[in-house]
């Protein structure tokens, strides 16, 4: 699995490449987030230090998204039994 798939390898959480991809074109920069540039110039990027880190498992982000969600189906079971 490369760099991209480590931060996105599991189903129902954020795309956080393809989303600060697009932050980065909104932005007007080009998106190159994690497109494996180990060389970058672009020392001004709010996301450099992010893009340029090797991920060690899932973000805090993603963590974080699974408990909300988990919450949520719970409250969803219970609801659905009253």
């Amino acid at each position: 699995m490369g760099i991209e798939g480590a931060f996105n390898s599991k189903p129902n959480y954020v795309d956080l490449v393809n989303l600060i991809r697009s932050l980065q074109r909104a932005e007007g920069n080009i998106d190159c987030y994690r497109r494996g540039l180990r060389q970058c110039d672009r020392l001004d990027c709010v996301w450099r230090d992010h893009c340029l880190m090797v991920p060690e498992g899932p973000s805090k982000v993603d963590s974080e998204l699974h408990e909300h969600k988990k919450l949520a189906n719970s409250k969803q079971k219970q609801d659905s039994l009253h």
